[in-house]
């Protein structure tokens, strides 16, 4: 209580713009991340192409040196890419976890606060705010500020990031079934006595080193954990529509649910806006039709 009367000045108008625009803000935010992740991975396969490049084709001293120092500023690049991502998306995540508090439950920031975040989100974000406002039906529930609508937010957040993690699981166990289909299908290629040995020693050799690029892109690893996340926020969301149905809603029941599905996108997979756009429109009419 001590916190809503030192910010009682504060309207409920100006509470709920403060949410909006700390919301849009992250998500922003979010999408800056994902694309320093995206270009990460695109670095690391770049610079395990080099490498096998220079195994196959044998250049000179010189231009071997000038390549494998190549190589390790691309790796460098991809680390440097890697903790910037770590950055900007912890920061999304607070600020994302604040906004939903504040457009709720009526949490008032500080200003002082709320001016951090600003400066925190940098002046292309700002700017890219002024350009592209929150839609104004973001979220589909029309609950008053309390429990319930905390619960409606953060159920249709869940379905949302069930949805686009459901179809990117799709892809990266494509990817990973793909380049494990085409890998066994080139090494019983090169055991046929059609092809010639010396072929089939490049063949394997090319293999060889093509593998510790698939290991580190790590399609398996993260279609494994997609599933995991899958099946947890699915069971978040049961949890969330049963106490949906009940009367009196307890809202620590639904912080604790809330909190649950937290823990879950934190450690989540990156989502680009351009495959939120590709896959809005779907996931909107299965959301419309629950």
């Amino acid at each position: 209580m001590a916190m809503i009367s030192a910010y009682s000045f504060m309207t409920t108008t100006t509470i709920q713009k403060q949410g909006e625009e700390l919301n849009q803000l992250s998500r922003l935010l979010f999408n800056k991340a994902a694309g320093k992740w995206y270009s990460g991975i695109t670095v690391e396969i770049f610079a395990g192409i080099l490498g096998i490049a220079i195994g196959i084709f044998n250049p000179t001293r010189d231009l071997r040196l000038i390549l494998t120092i190549s190589g390790f500023v691309l790796l460098a690049v991809r680390y440097g890419l890697r903790l910037w991502f770590e950055n900007i998306y912890d920061r999304a995540e607070t600020m994302r976890r604040q906004s939903v508090l504040t457009e709720t439950l009526n949490w008032p920031i500080s200003p002082s606060q709320f001016g951090e975040w600003r400066l925190k989100a940098g002046k292309k974000i700002l700017d890219a705010f002024q350009l592209k406002s929150r839609d104004s039906d973001y979220y589909a529930t029309q609950e008053q500020a309390g429990s319930k609508r905390l619960l409606g937010v953060t159920l249709e957040s869940a379905f949302w990031t069930r949805s686009l993690y459901t179809k990117i699981s799709y892809w990266v166990w494509g990817l990973f079934l793909l380049f494990s289909f085409a890998t066994v299908l080139i090494i019983s290629s090169a055991s046929l006595e059609i092809i010639p040995q010396g072929i089939q020693s490049a063949i394997v050799y090319v293999i060889y080193l093509f593998l510790p690029i698939l290991l580190s892109v790590d399609l398996l690893g993260w279609g494994l954990r997609l599933n995991k996340l899958i099946a947890s926020i699915k069971e978040i969301e049961c949890d969330l529509e049963r106490l949906l149905q009940e009367t009196d809603i307890n809202e620590a029941k639904v912080m604790r649910l809330v909190s649950e599905y937290n823990c879950q996108v934190v450690q989540g997979f990156p989502i680009h806006n351009r495959l939120f756009t590709m896959w809005h429109d779907e996931i909107q009419r299965l959301w419309d039709r629950r």
